[in-house]
Protein backbone atom coordinates (compact mmCIF):
# COMPACT_ATOMS: atom_id res chain seq x y z
CA UNK A 1 0.00 0.00 0.00
CA UNK A 2 1.02 3.63 -1.15
CA UNK A 3 -0.61 6.78 -0.03
CA UNK A 4 0.33 9.55 -2.45
CA UNK A 5 -1.18 13.32 -3.00
CA UNK A 6 -0.39 14.01 -7.00
CA UNK A 7 1.30 16.68 -8.20
CA UNK A 8 -0.43 16.53 -11.64
CA UNK A 9 -3.52 14.98 -13.03
CA UNK A 10 -1.24 11.77 -14.37
CA UNK A 11 1.93 10.25 -13.45
CA UNK A 12 3.43 7.25 -11.72
CA UNK A 13 3.93 5.69 -7.87
CA UNK A 14 5.91 2.68 -6.68
CA UNK A 15 3.75 0.17 -4.81
CA UNK A 16 6.36 -1.82 -3.24
CA UNK A 17 5.83 -5.31 -1.72
CA UNK A 18 8.28 -7.37 0.92
CA UNK A 19 7.52 -11.03 0.98
CA UNK A 20 9.47 -13.43 1.26
CA UNK A 21 9.42 -15.91 -2.29
CA UNK A 22 10.81 -19.00 -1.47
CA UNK A 23 7.52 -20.42 -1.06
CA UNK A 24 6.35 -19.18 -4.60
CA UNK A 25 9.44 -21.46 -6.81
CA UNK A 26 7.34 -22.51 -9.66
CA UNK A 27 4.85 -20.15 -9.24
CA UNK A 28 4.00 -16.81 -11.58
CA UNK A 29 1.77 -14.29 -9.67
CA UNK A 30 0.23 -11.44 -11.03
CA UNK A 31 0.18 -7.37 -9.21
CA UNK A 32 -3.55 -5.96 -9.03
CA UNK A 33 -4.23 -2.13 -8.10
CA UNK A 34 -6.92 -0.38 -6.91
CA UNK A 35 -7.11 3.17 -6.35
CA UNK A 36 -9.04 4.68 -3.80
CA UNK A 37 -10.00 8.28 -2.12
CA UNK A 38 -11.37 8.60 0.40
CA UNK A 39 -12.54 4.96 0.86
CA UNK A 40 -14.09 5.02 -2.11
CA UNK A 41 -12.24 2.84 -5.42
CA UNK A 42 -11.83 5.22 -8.37
CA UNK A 43 -9.50 3.24 -10.58
CA UNK A 44 -7.94 -0.43 -10.65
CA UNK A 45 -6.42 -2.50 -12.97
CA UNK A 46 -7.18 -6.06 -12.35
CA UNK A 47 -5.92 -8.37 -15.32
CA UNK A 48 -4.88 -11.91 -14.99
CA UNK A 49 -3.09 -12.27 -18.28
CA UNK A 50 -1.27 -8.31 -18.81
CA UNK A 51 2.37 -9.43 -18.79
CA UNK A 52 3.42 -5.78 -17.74
CA UNK A 53 2.50 -6.88 -13.77
CA UNK A 54 3.43 -10.32 -14.11
CA UNK A 55 5.72 -12.11 -11.99
CA UNK A 56 7.39 -15.45 -12.67
CA UNK A 57 9.24 -17.51 -10.14
CA UNK A 58 11.71 -20.01 -11.13
CA UNK A 59 12.08 -23.66 -9.64
CA UNK A 60 14.94 -25.41 -9.75
CA UNK A 61 15.91 -28.99 -9.13
CA UNK A 62 18.90 -30.94 -9.44
CA UNK A 63 20.78 -34.38 -10.05
CA UNK A 64 24.60 -34.77 -9.87
CA UNK A 65 26.40 -37.75 -10.83
CA UNK A 66 29.64 -39.02 -13.03
CA UNK A 67 28.98 -38.00 -16.59
CA UNK A 68 30.44 -41.95 -17.94
CA UNK A 69 28.41 -43.94 -15.14
CA UNK A 70 25.99 -42.01 -14.50
CA UNK A 71 26.78 -42.74 -10.74
CA UNK A 72 26.89 -40.87 -7.73
CA UNK A 73 29.19 -42.84 -6.09
CA UNK A 74 32.81 -43.33 -7.75
CA UNK A 75 36.20 -44.56 -7.93
CA UNK A 76 38.82 -43.09 -10.29
CA UNK A 77 42.19 -41.62 -10.19
CA UNK A 78 42.45 -40.05 -13.71
CA UNK A 79 40.16 -37.43 -15.17
CA UNK A 80 36.53 -37.03 -14.27
CA UNK A 81 33.40 -35.35 -15.01
CA UNK A 82 29.77 -34.67 -13.24
CA UNK A 83 27.87 -33.41 -15.12
CA UNK A 84 24.90 -31.71 -12.94
CA UNK A 85 21.53 -31.99 -14.56
CA UNK A 86 19.14 -28.82 -13.29
CA UNK A 87 15.42 -29.63 -14.13
CA UNK A 88 13.88 -25.81 -13.86
CA UNK A 89 9.95 -24.47 -13.85
CA UNK A 90 8.47 -21.69 -15.22
CA UNK A 91 11.30 -19.84 -17.18
CA UNK A 92 10.02 -17.57 -20.28
CA UNK A 93 10.47 -19.14 -23.54
CA UNK A 94 13.24 -17.54 -25.74
CA UNK A 95 15.16 -15.51 -22.96
CA UNK A 96 18.45 -16.12 -22.36
CA UNK A 97 19.51 -17.47 -19.03
CA UNK A 98 22.55 -18.67 -17.29
CA UNK A 99 23.04 -21.15 -14.41
CA UNK A 100 26.49 -21.02 -12.52
CA UNK A 101 27.36 -24.30 -10.40
CA UNK A 102 29.54 -24.71 -7.67
CA UNK A 103 30.93 -27.64 -7.02
CA UNK A 104 31.38 -27.54 -3.21
CA UNK A 105 33.43 -29.97 -0.52
CA UNK A 106 30.86 -31.07 1.48
CA UNK A 107 33.25 -31.57 4.55
CA UNK A 108 34.81 -28.37 4.27
CA UNK A 109 31.89 -26.50 2.72
CA UNK A 110 34.55 -24.95 0.53
CA UNK A 111 34.43 -24.48 -3.50
CA UNK A 112 35.86 -26.70 -5.39
CA UNK A 113 35.46 -25.59 -8.88
CA UNK A 114 33.09 -23.46 -10.65
CA UNK A 115 30.61 -24.42 -13.99
CA UNK A 116 28.32 -22.47 -16.02
CA UNK A 117 25.70 -22.92 -18.83
CA UNK A 118 23.83 -20.35 -20.66
CA UNK A 119 20.36 -21.47 -22.54
CA UNK A 120 17.21 -20.08 -24.66
CA UNK A 121 14.51 -22.62 -22.75
CA UNK A 122 12.19 -23.64 -25.63
CA UNK A 123 9.48 -24.26 -23.13
CA UNK A 124 8.71 -23.02 -19.40
CA UNK A 125 9.97 -26.23 -18.35
CA UNK A 126 12.90 -28.21 -19.21
CA UNK A 127 16.61 -29.43 -18.42
CA UNK A 128 20.09 -27.86 -18.74
CA UNK A 129 23.40 -29.47 -17.76
CA UNK A 130 25.92 -27.96 -16.19
CA UNK A 131 29.63 -29.85 -16.03
CA UNK A 132 32.41 -30.14 -13.65
CA UNK A 133 35.80 -31.58 -15.03
CA UNK A 134 38.68 -32.32 -12.83
CA UNK A 135 41.77 -35.23 -11.65
CA UNK A 136 39.72 -36.90 -9.30
CA UNK A 137 43.28 -38.71 -7.52
CA UNK A 138 43.12 -35.25 -6.06
CA UNK A 139 39.51 -35.81 -4.18
CA UNK A 140 40.42 -38.94 -2.49
CA UNK A 141 37.37 -40.07 -0.33
CA UNK A 142 35.73 -36.70 -0.70
CA UNK A 143 32.49 -36.07 -0.66
CA UNK A 144 31.13 -33.24 -3.38
CA UNK A 145 27.93 -31.11 -3.55
CA UNK A 146 26.87 -29.21 -6.35
CA UNK A 147 24.91 -25.44 -5.69
CA UNK A 148 22.88 -23.64 -8.97
CA UNK A 149 21.76 -19.91 -8.97
CA UNK A 150 19.90 -19.34 -12.12
CA UNK A 151 20.60 -15.53 -13.59
CA UNK A 152 18.53 -13.47 -16.45
CA UNK A 153 20.55 -10.24 -17.49
CA UNK A 154 22.69 -10.65 -14.14
CA UNK A 155 19.85 -10.91 -11.52
CA UNK A 156 19.70 -13.74 -9.69
CA UNK A 157 15.71 -15.45 -10.16
CA UNK A 158 16.66 -18.57 -8.09
CA UNK A 159 19.18 -20.76 -5.95
CA UNK A 160 19.43 -24.48 -4.81
CA UNK A 161 22.39 -24.80 -2.40
CA UNK A 162 21.62 -27.21 0.34
CA UNK A 163 25.02 -29.03 1.59
CA UNK A 164 22.64 -32.25 2.53
CA UNK A 165 20.78 -32.60 -0.67
CA UNK A 166 21.57 -36.33 -1.42
CA UNK A 167 20.44 -35.77 -4.98
CA UNK A 168 23.48 -33.12 -5.47
CA UNK A 169 25.67 -35.58 -3.50
CA UNK A 170 28.85 -37.45 -5.38
CA UNK A 171 31.03 -39.36 -3.29
CA UNK A 172 34.51 -40.16 -4.98
CA UNK A 173 37.12 -42.44 -3.97
CA UNK A 174 35.15 -43.40 -0.77
CA UNK A 175 35.85 -46.33 1.01
CA UNK A 176 33.00 -49.25 0.55
CA UNK A 177 30.56 -50.04 2.53
CA UNK A 178 31.11 -54.09 3.16
CA UNK A 179 28.83 -55.86 0.86
CA UNK A 180 28.48 -53.02 -1.40
CA UNK A 181 30.21 -52.74 -5.08
CA UNK A 182 31.34 -49.47 -6.12
CA UNK A 183 31.33 -48.72 -10.16
CA UNK A 184 33.98 -47.72 -12.11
Amino acid sequence: ETTFTPEADSGTVDVTFGFNASDLAGKTVVAFESVTREGEEVAAHKDLHYEGQTLRFPKLETRAAEKESGSQKITADGEITIVDRVTYQNLIPGETYTIKGILMDKGTGSPLLIGEKTFAPEKETGTAEVEFTFQAGSLQNTETVVFEKLYIGGAELAAHEDIRDEGQTVRINMAETPGEETPK
